[in-house]
């Protein structure tokens, strides 16, 4: 995998070159093993910058457009490790330049398509095909990619740029647009190295943050930059950008089922998924897995062992708390399948390193899975450069426990009032506990889930919406006021009233949640340590063919992802296909009654945090008092302030970015 930059402007600065220079670097571990930079200039203008003489990595070229344009690479050398796959690369016949992240899995056929059609090759990489395809086919070269990808192509001759992004989000792309510049990047960092851009904090994006533990959509926690939205390509040409799908998940989930027998849907899956297994075996680099001893990620190790001769590489971590432990079930699966297994324990104290882990996360980013995925692919990249990991199985086949819950509510809600209401009451003042398998805290969940309407049941929201502004301060409420995050929810849930609820979930979990939070805390993570991740349950085919199953294929009664169980039951033991799942969850309520308590106490009521002007100071100290009585849990609200205000540290306070809003000290003392 790789990290990607680009620069495009009217009116070259003399410091292009070096800032790009600078924001490349700051992609350095997602491409560790080479850089480039490559310098477009049009006849008619001077020289772009300052450089470095003698640097064989950094070249300027004449061009025949009219915009300045600097592009470059940080390259993981996965498939062709010598020179040739170095980026950024042309096309000699048609002056296309392309920087690119991803990798193609089907690059081979594709390919030989080409060369079919007169096409001729000078590398063995799937760079190349990337962009011998674009050339001979344009836009529609999209549909014949199947992986993830980010790139960007400039065509000199219609002096225009091309962006593009993977069907699913697994790659990120950001970009910032102003008068006369326009630049993307892998990372929403690497554009802080521009010069003369002042990044102004978003509060829309603060306030959403607070509810999903992200910020959603095509926004950023800065007002002026943006992600190309999963699906889409971009083009920018004299000044003005356009975004177009060219994929969505939501016409294959609205299409009429199909697969009327469910032998015809086991065997698909199987195969299907087996396929997608060999092809993300492609590389020229080592290739592990990473194993939770659940239901996906041991169906994809098995298939990796019918495909390759050696021993399966295989990472799991665990933690001492027992109920958020998975460590047992990973190995029983590693001694069935007999792969060569590796482990990691996290610790309290891990947490402590979050000053630095924020730096990886990029953005506000409260998923506290983040930590142990940053550990196991530390682990992982000891041993390998690639992995294969279990996500998208519970988007595709049902697999969480609050599509199970929604079933239940259904139920639940034909009780008669006035025994929900007792029960309401019987919980309310509850101790709730902190174990992952806590059965009043979930109870409780479960009941307040249950009086709200079902567009608004967020199963995995931070903060309710009044919650929420019973902490801000009055400038921050004002800033964000009349802005509900679940709006666009509760909007798309109305417009695809047509399906079933689990399928609703389904969707929207497929269209936000997978890209936003499981895709970023996979890519991040990894590509920290310059470790590769691959999905195979997130297969283009195969997520296609599953959004079109009956929702009765994948749930039965109870039982979640029916289908791919029976999918894979021979090949894993049957108490790994039969348990329940129990997702990558972190003790953080735990942590911070105890060994993070100082810690969160620190950070959260420090002069620095209670003044900039988002939160009042006592409904801050309330949460946290609550919290360490044990009468409530808060471990996951305090996980986000958490990563809020170290998030503001790493990047906000030491950039000089001016506040949201004006310091409040009088109100912090």
């Amino acid at each position: 995998m790789c990290g990607i930059f680009g620069l495009v402007e009217s009116e070259p600065r003399p410091d292009g070159i070096r800032a790009a220079t600078a924001a490349t670097e700051t992609l350095r571990h997602r491409g560790p093993d080479d850089w480039g930079v490559v310098a477009l200039v049009p006849q008619h203008l001077g020289a772009v910058g300052r450089v470095d003489a003698g640097d064989p990595r950094v070249k300027i070229y004449r061009s025949g457009g009219q915009h300045a344009v600097i592009l470059s690479h940080r390259r993981l050398s996965v498939i062709d490790l010598t020179e040739a796959g170095r980026q950024p690369m042309c096309d000699p016949v048609s002056g296309l330049w392309i920087t690119y992240n991803g990798e193609i899995y089907n690059y081979r056929e594709l390919r030989d398509e080409l060369k079919s059609l007169g096409v001729s090759f000078a590398t063995v990489t799937d760079t190349e095909v990337v962009l011998q395809a674009y050339r001979l086919w344009g836009r529609r070269s999209l549909e014949k990619l199947r992986g993830m990808f980010a790139f960007g192509i400039w065509d000199a001759r219609r002096d225009e740029l091309f962006l593009a992004r993977d069907r699913l989000g697994k790659k990120p792309l950001f970009f910032h647009v102003s008068p006369g510049r326009f630049a993307f990047a892998s990372e929403l960092k690497a554009l802080l190295a521009l010069p003369d851009w002042q990044p102004q904090i978003s509060p829309g994006a603060i306030h959403d943050y607070l509810t999903f533990g992200y910020v959603p959509g095509r926004q950023t926690v800065f007002e002026n930059a943006w992600k190309v939205p999963p699906g889409c390509f971009a083009l920018w040409k004299n000044g003005r950008f356009q975004t177009e799908p060219y994929w969505d998940v939501e016409t294959h989930f609205l299409a009429p089922a199909t697969y009327k027998h469910e032998d015809d849907a086991r065997d698909e899956v199987r195969e299907l998924l087996s396929e997608s297994v060999r092809m993300r075996l492609i590389g020229d680099v080592p290739v592990g897995a990473f194993l939770s001893g659940g239901l996906d990620s041991s169906a994809i190790v098995a298939l990796m062992t019918q495909h390759l001769e050696t021993p399966v590489k295989t990472f799991s971590i665990g933690f001492r708390e027992s109920s958020f432990n998975e460590l047992d079930h990973a190995r029983t699966v590693a001694r069935h399948l007999h792969t060569d297994h590796h482990e990691y324990v996290v610790e309290p104290q891990a947490a402590e390193i979050l000053s630095d882990l924020v730096w990886w996360m990029d953005e506000p980013f409260a998923d506290a899975s983040f930590l142990p995925t940053f550990l196991l692919a530390r682990l992982a990249r000891e041993h390998v450069t690639v992995v294969l990991t279990g996500d998208g199985g519970d988007e595709s086949f049902a697999g969480y426990d609050s599509y199970r819950a929604e079933r239940w509510l259904n139920a639940y809600q034909q009780v008669p009032r006035l025994l929900r209401r007792a029960l309401e009451a019987s919980v309310r003042h509850s101790r709730e506990g902190s174990s992952r398998t806590a059965f009043m805290r979930r109870v409780k969940r479960f009941v307040e889930k249950g009086r709200l309407p079902f567009e608004r049941r967020e199963w995995r929201m931070m903060f309710p919406e009044d919650q929420k502004r019973s902490l801000y301060c009055p400038e921050f409420a004002a800033a964000v006021a009349g802005r509900n995050s679940l709006d666009g929810r509760a909007e798309a849930f109305h417009t695809w009233r047509g399906l079933d609820p689990v399928t609703r979930l389904q969707l929207w979990d497929m269209m936000v949640y997978l890209p936003e939070d499981l895709m970023v805390k996979t890519d991040r993570a990894t590509m920290a340590h310059g470790l590769e991740s691959r999905c195979p349950l997130l297969d283009q085919v195969l997520v296609e063919r599953s959004a079109r199953m009956s929702p009765s294929l994948k749930m039965k009664g109870a039982s979640t992802k029916h289908v791919l169980k029976r999918a894979v039951a021979d090949l894993l033991p049957s108490s790994i296909v039969r348990r329940t799942k129990q997702g990558f969850s972190v003790p953080v309520s735990h942590w911070f009654r105890t060994d993070l308590r100082d810690f969160a106490n620190d950070v959260l009521l420090s002069a620095t945090s209670l003044d900039r002007g988002y939160f009042e100071p006592d409904a801050v100290k309330a949460l946290l008092k609550a919290h360490e009585s044990g009468r409530v849990d808060h471990g996951h609200k305090l996980w986000a302030l958490v990563n809020l205000e170290l998030w503001h540290q790493k990047f906000v306070d030491r950039a000089g970015i001016p506040p949201a809003f004006p310091l409040r000290v009088d109100a912090a003392r």
